[in-house]
């Protein structure tokens, strides 16, 4: 819901996707010590995790802002991700959480 929030307020703001992008993605079910320690072996091995880095430097997305991958495809996130009433009243409450960094988005 933040990615995509943040992708809309980016391009608003006239920001190129040549300059900037911001999707979001499902690492999936990776074998990480505390996965091994509670459910055993049920992923994916910790050396084949790579989806974050092959999202953040792939050609194959290059332009592309706002959009959720699963398994280096693009996806459908849940239908409130996209809800613009939720994401305004997320966007508030961490504005007041955060309000340097809100003030440095309203300068944008």
């Amino acid at each position: 819901m933040l990615c995509f929030e943040f992708a809309d307020r980016l391009t608003a703001a006239g920001f190129d996707t040549s300059r900037v992008t911001c999707n979001t993605l499902d690492p999936g079910t990776v074998n990480t010590k505390m996965l091994l320690a509670g459910w055993g072996a049920c992923g994916i091995p910790v050396k084949k995790a790579l989806d974050q880095t092959w999202l953040a430097t792939s050609d194959e997305v290059e332009g592309v802002t706002g959009q959720y991958f699963v398994g280096r495809h693009n996806r459908k996130a849940a239908s409130s991700a996209y809800d613009a009433g939720a994401r305004s009243k997320l966007w508030g409450i961490l504005s007041i959480l955060a309000p340097d960094a809100a003030a440095i988005w309203k300068q944008l």
